[in-house]
């Protein structure tokens, strides 16, 4: 059950991320924000996957 709650939260996360990159791009004309929130989840999802891989491989 833990798990499903992490994961619900990172999905809203990453897209409230996208959503507010676009609208930015959209209503404000930053053209860049939608890169900006791409590599803000690339970001994300990078430690995500480091700390799975440490604690994968964690010496007990």
């Amino acid at each position: 059950m833990k798990m499903d709650a992490i994961e619900s939260v990172t999905c809203f996360f990453m897209a409230a991320v996208l959503l507010g990159g676009l609208l930015a791009e959209y209503f404000l004309g930053l053209w860049w924000a939608d890169y900006l929130a791409t590599g803000v989840i690339l970001v994300f999802v990078a430690r995500e996957a480091i700390e799975s891989y440490r604690e994968l491989h964690e010496v007990e």
